[in-house]
């Protein structure tokens, strides 16, 4: 987890609005707006080089300073970006003006430190929820990256909350405590395998089903007696009615 200095950023004034702000994308630059504290936006422009690299390094959890033409320098974060669908080249950004003695919101994000002993141990799988939290406090309390210590997960089921993460003293995590991070799930080979064999005890075999509905009809078409035989009646009725089958009729 470390404070992030703040960046220097100079973007130059631009005029182009619209379907114009294209010819300016084609030559290279990002075009800008600066915004926010109740005062008018600003549009301008900047090398997209020179701001891709700045975006990786300073994300959009750290203070840039903005020169924009005459004006004096105006604290900002980078409050989102837009990239193209196919290139993946930035062709957009806000900066959001801050006032350095008020606190801010802000998206931090988390890094993955240390080795988790369950995936030695057992060859258990580090499962990601999120990547990032939001963080609210003064902008000199910004932090660029909150760390997640994995050492501590030692089995199968092991989890870490928004609630456990470590961040310095002026900064507080504006998500749900009990929001997920990080889960240790079991090898991905062993839960392959314990599927096909609950689905497997659950459905009997083709053979076994069709020799149960065998038994089933059998049992249905001769209740009692040898196969083929009616069931004979039960009590001295039945056995007379029997006999007299036999004899034939009487002359």
């Amino acid at each position: 987890m470390h404070s992030m200095k703040a960046f220097e950023l100079t973007v130059e004034p631009r005029t182009e609005k619209g379907k114009k702000v294209k010819r300016i994308r084609s030559e290279g630059l990002v075009p800008v707006i600066i915004y926010g504290l109740h005062t008018e936006p600003q549009v301008g422009q900047v090398q997209d080089i020179a701001f891709e690299k700045l975006y990786r390094k300073a994300g959009e959890s750290s203070i840039v300073n903005v020169s924009l033409g005459a004006d004096a320098t105006i604290p900002t974060i980078i409050h989102s970006v837009d990239r193209h669908p196919v290139t993946d080249r930035i062709i957009h950004a806000d900066l959001m003006r801050v006032d350095l003695a008020k606190e801010i919101e802000a998206t931090v994000l988390l890094k993955h430190v240390g080795a988790a002993p369950a995936v030695k141990e057992f060859g258990a799988v580090v499962v990601t929820m999120r990547d990032s939290v939001r963080v609210r406090c003064l902008p000199k309390d910004l932090v660029h990256e909150i760390e997640v210590d994995l050492s501590g997960l030692a089995k199968i089921g092991d989890t870490v909350h928004v609630r456990d993460l470590k961040v310095p003293a002026g900064v507080t995590v504006a998500d749900d405590p009990a929001a997920m991070i990080i889960s240790i799930a079991a090898p991905r080979a062993e839960e392959e395998e314990k599927k096909p064999a609950a689905e497997e005890a659950a459905v009997p075999a083709e053979g076994e089903a069709a020799a149960e509905g065998a038994v089933a009809s059998e049992g249905a078409a001769t209740p009692a007696g040898k196969e083929g035989e009616a069931a004979p009646e039960k009590g001295k009725g039945g056995e007379a009615k029997q006999q007299a089958a036999k004899e034939g009729p009487k002359k």
